[in-house]
């Protein structure tokens, strides 16, 4: 036994385990649950940004945030939900990503239409790729910033500055 006096659950890739050098629990069920819990695949390392659910104004905040850490991006739907879901977006049903598509499609749209995004978004017809180019990375964090800002105001959502 080490010398920590509590149980040590790992999460490895494809399990979950209790370290046997670690202290078992007090509960007999947990200690024979935490044996080992294996996994067919391996366990997702990210998480999900937003659903369809969310209002417009919290998909644009992480939308945005993505945008701001790429330099000439080209992307379809498709890419871009790659992207953002990582590998969890396999998970999802074809009608499940249609819904998604859809909202980040029409989401564009909009913001293909505000001046501030005129010079850096485009989108392609041709080859239906959407394209950021930022031609001065800074300017364009800033304008993500503020529009985050803005969306952040008419979101509604809690946020943890409330509790302090």
């Amino acid at each position: 036994m080490d010398a920590n006096p509590f149980p040590i659950v790992i999460l490895d890739k494809c399990q979950i385990y209790r370290n046997a050098d670690s202290n078992e629990f007090g509960h007999l069920p947990l200690n024979q649950m935490f044996g080992t819990i294996g996994f067919n695949s391996p366990i997702p390392e990210s998480y999900i940004p937003f659903t369809v659910d969310d209002k417009n104004e919290v998909i644009i905040i992480y939308l945005l945030q993505h945008f701001m850490t790429k330099y000439e991006y080209e992307f379809t739907l498709d890419q871009l939900l790659e992207d953002l879901f990582s590998h969890l977006i396999h998970l999802y049903s074809e009608q499940a990503k249609g819904v998604l598509k859809n909202r980040l499609g029409n989401i564009l749209k909009d913001l293909l239409a505000q001046e501030e995004f005129e010079e850096e978004l485009k989108y392609n017809k041709t080859t239906k790729k959407y394209i950021l180019l930022s031609n001065a990375p800074k300017k364009f964090q800033k304008t993500c910033q503020k529009y985050i800002e803005k969306c952040m105001e008419n979101s509604e959502q809690t946020n943890l500055t409330q509790y302090y």
